[in-house]
């Protein structure tokens, strides 16, 4: 059950959910890298079964990290209160 911050104690003898156990530090720079990687295939998995549950389209999940002709991504290209710019059309280049 989600409890919004500074919420009242719960009614009914429902219990509060747990607070995550803090994760003790990295033991090592291995360990620290697998740490992150399982971070990064986590939310990776939870954004595809957003996708397939059809809560979000694989494009509004992963457009902003399409890599642009000149390096940039699309998040880095187009940016909060910028002008829109127009993307070249993709298709075969004469």
């Amino acid at each position: 059950m989600y409890e919004p911050p500074g919420s009242p104690e719960p009614v009914d003898g429902m219990r509060s959910p747990q607070k995550p156990r803090s994760l003790p530090p990295p033991k090592s720079h291995e360990e620290l890298s697998r740490r992150y990687w399982h971070k990064l295939s986590m939310l990776i998995r939870a954004k595809l079964e957003a996708v397939d549950a059809g809560i979000v389209t694989f494009e509004e999940e992963f457009l902003a990290y399409m890599v642009l002709p000149g390096g940039e991504t699309l998040a880095q290209n187009v940016r909060p209160g910028s002008p829109v710019r127009t993307l070249p059309a993709s298709g075969p280049r004469r």
